[in-house]
Protein backbone atom coordinates (compact mmCIF):
# COMPACT_ATOMS: atom_id res chain seq x y z
CA UNK A 1 0.00 0.00 0.00
CA UNK A 2 1.65 3.16 -1.11
CA UNK A 3 1.80 5.77 1.60
CA UNK A 4 0.49 3.45 4.31
CA UNK A 5 3.69 3.12 6.33
CA UNK A 6 2.68 3.66 9.95
CA UNK A 7 5.18 6.18 11.22
CA UNK A 8 4.90 9.23 13.45
CA UNK A 9 5.47 11.30 10.32
CA UNK A 10 2.36 9.79 8.73
CA UNK A 11 -0.48 10.17 11.27
CA UNK A 12 -3.17 9.56 8.62
CA UNK A 13 -1.90 6.00 8.27
CA UNK A 14 -2.64 5.35 11.96
CA UNK A 15 -6.17 6.70 11.52
CA UNK A 16 -6.65 4.43 8.51
CA UNK A 17 -5.29 1.47 10.53
CA UNK A 18 -7.84 2.01 13.32
CA UNK A 19 -10.63 2.58 10.79
CA UNK A 20 -9.85 -0.80 9.25
CA UNK A 21 -10.12 -2.25 12.77
CA UNK A 22 -13.50 -0.58 13.24
CA UNK A 23 -14.63 -1.91 9.85
CA UNK A 24 -13.62 -5.45 10.91
CA UNK A 25 -15.46 -4.98 14.23
CA UNK A 26 -18.63 -4.04 12.36
CA UNK A 27 -18.19 -7.09 10.14
CA UNK A 28 -17.64 -9.29 13.19
CA UNK A 29 -20.83 -8.05 14.86
CA UNK A 30 -22.87 -8.48 11.67
CA UNK A 31 -21.41 -11.94 11.01
CA UNK A 32 -22.17 -13.01 14.57
CA UNK A 33 -25.73 -11.69 14.34
CA UNK A 34 -26.38 -13.36 10.98
CA UNK A 35 -24.95 -16.73 12.10
CA UNK A 36 -26.93 -16.61 15.36
CA UNK A 37 -30.20 -15.66 13.66
CA UNK A 38 -29.64 -18.30 10.96
CA UNK A 39 -29.28 -20.94 13.71
CA UNK A 40 -32.45 -19.62 15.45
CA UNK A 41 -30.39 -18.37 18.40
CA UNK A 42 -30.70 -15.20 20.41
CA UNK A 43 -28.30 -12.34 19.71
CA UNK A 44 -26.93 -10.88 22.95
CA UNK A 45 -25.27 -7.51 23.50
CA UNK A 46 -22.37 -8.91 25.55
CA UNK A 47 -21.53 -11.57 22.97
CA UNK A 48 -21.83 -8.96 20.21
CA UNK A 49 -19.29 -6.73 21.96
CA UNK A 50 -16.85 -9.62 22.41
CA UNK A 51 -17.28 -10.77 18.80
CA UNK A 52 -16.84 -7.22 17.54
CA UNK A 53 -13.74 -6.51 19.61
CA UNK A 54 -12.06 -9.78 18.69
CA UNK A 55 -12.90 -9.27 15.01
CA UNK A 56 -11.41 -5.78 15.24
CA UNK A 57 -8.18 -7.24 16.60
CA UNK A 58 -8.07 -9.77 13.76
CA UNK A 59 -8.81 -6.98 11.29
CA UNK A 60 -5.81 -5.03 12.51
CA UNK A 61 -3.59 -8.10 12.11
CA UNK A 62 -4.95 -8.61 8.60
CA UNK A 63 -4.34 -4.93 7.87
CA UNK A 64 -0.69 -5.35 8.86
CA UNK A 65 -0.46 -8.47 6.72
CA UNK A 66 -1.90 -6.59 3.75
CA UNK A 67 0.55 -3.76 4.36
CA UNK A 68 3.45 -6.24 4.43
CA UNK A 69 2.34 -7.75 1.13
CA UNK A 70 1.70 -4.29 -0.37
CA UNK A 71 -1.95 -4.88 -1.20
CA UNK A 72 -4.01 -1.88 -2.28
CA UNK A 73 -6.39 -0.10 0.07
CA UNK A 74 -9.31 -1.72 -1.76
CA UNK A 75 -7.94 -5.26 -1.31
CA UNK A 76 -7.05 -4.49 2.29
CA UNK A 77 -10.65 -3.44 2.89
CA UNK A 78 -11.94 -6.63 1.30
CA UNK A 79 -9.60 -8.82 3.36
CA UNK A 80 -10.29 -6.97 6.61
CA UNK A 81 -14.04 -7.09 6.01
CA UNK A 82 -14.14 -10.78 5.12
CA UNK A 83 -11.91 -11.82 8.02
CA UNK A 84 -14.04 -9.68 10.35
CA UNK A 85 -17.23 -11.27 9.03
CA UNK A 86 -15.82 -14.80 9.47
CA UNK A 87 -15.16 -14.02 13.12
CA UNK A 88 -12.03 -14.19 15.21
CA UNK A 89 -12.02 -17.95 15.84
CA UNK A 90 -12.04 -18.96 12.19
CA UNK A 91 -9.81 -16.07 11.14
CA UNK A 92 -7.16 -16.79 13.76
CA UNK A 93 -7.05 -20.46 12.76
CA UNK A 94 -6.34 -19.42 9.17
CA UNK A 95 -3.79 -16.80 10.22
CA UNK A 96 -2.11 -19.28 12.56
CA UNK A 97 -1.60 -21.69 9.65
CA UNK A 98 -0.11 -18.88 7.60
CA UNK A 99 2.33 -17.86 10.34
CA UNK A 100 3.30 -21.48 11.09
CA UNK A 101 4.02 -22.04 7.38
CA UNK A 102 5.93 -18.73 7.10
CA UNK A 103 8.26 -19.63 9.96
CA UNK A 104 8.46 -23.34 9.14
CA UNK A 105 7.20 -24.47 12.52
CA UNK A 106 6.58 -28.23 12.49
CA UNK A 107 2.89 -29.14 13.07
CA UNK A 108 3.71 -31.40 16.03
CA UNK A 109 5.09 -28.43 17.97
CA UNK A 110 1.83 -26.44 17.92
CA UNK A 111 0.28 -25.28 21.17
CA UNK A 112 -2.83 -27.44 20.68
CA UNK A 113 -0.74 -30.61 20.48
CA UNK A 114 1.33 -29.73 23.58
CA UNK A 115 -1.75 -28.90 25.66
CA UNK A 116 -3.21 -32.40 25.07
CA UNK A 117 -0.40 -34.10 27.07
Amino acid sequence: MKGFAMTPENPDSWLKFFLYGAFASFGGIMGYAMRTIHNSGKVTFCRGVIEGASAGFVGMIVCLLCQATQLSDQWTGVCVGVFGWMGANVSMMLLEKLVVAKFGIPPESSIDENSKS
